[in-house]
């Protein structure tokens, strides 16, 4: 349920991954599903995806995937206060990890490797297939998942309609933008 790493640090500086300090986790139930959809709201923003939802769809989106068991999130504490968040959707033979966010005040800490290690280790079944995707621009993403030990496998490309063809064949407006995110 958490992991503890020591290694002499100078005492009142930040905490850093070698730090003695713990990261916990929890489950998170729909109760959590503002605070998820603030923090998602965040990475969008972050790794420059282009969805534009509001985090109130955000939330409605969360409580609808973990209502209906679609995906699982996990909440990471350190010193009761949330540092990290996963989503994640597991089937037979693979885990998807949708999510990995690290709150922006506390990246550089070795706050996602020590996350991805507490879901590898202690909740993810072993013995399945990890998978994770990084949008092309997210250069720091791609280089984090890589030193996590993960490996290219696939590339996806796409062609996006011009916006006034969707427009003149009378698609409204919230309809071209959820077309365009795939839903």
């Amino acid at each position: 349920m958490s992991i503890a790493v020591q290694v002499a640090g100078a005492p009142g500086s930040v905490p850093r991954e070698n730090s003695l300090t713990t990261l916990t986790h929890r489950r998170a139930t729909r109760a959590d599903c503002r605070l998820l959809a603030a923090l998602n709201h965040q990475l969008i923003r972050d790794e420059g995806h282009r969805n534009p939802m509001t985090e109130a769809q955000l939330a409605q989106r969360m409580r609808g995937w973990l209502a209906r068991g679609e995906y699982r999130a996990e909440l990471f504490e350190e010193r009761g206060e949330v540092v990290a968040y996963a989503l994640y959707r597991e089937s037979a033979d693979e885990i998807y990890l949708r999510h990995l966010f690290v709150a922006r005040n506390r990246r550089r800490q070795g706050l996602g490797r020590r996350a991805m290690r507490l879901l590898i280790d202690e909740i993810w079944p072993r013995g399945r297939r990890l998978t994770v995707e990084v949008l092309c621009a997210n250069t720091a993403g791609i280089a984090f998942w890589k030193a996590m030990g993960y490996r290219e496998y696939s590339l996806g490309l796409e062609i996006m309609p011009p916006p006034q063809s969707m427009a003149a064949a009378g698609v409204s407006k919230s309809r071209r933008v959820l077309a365009r995110l795939g839903f």
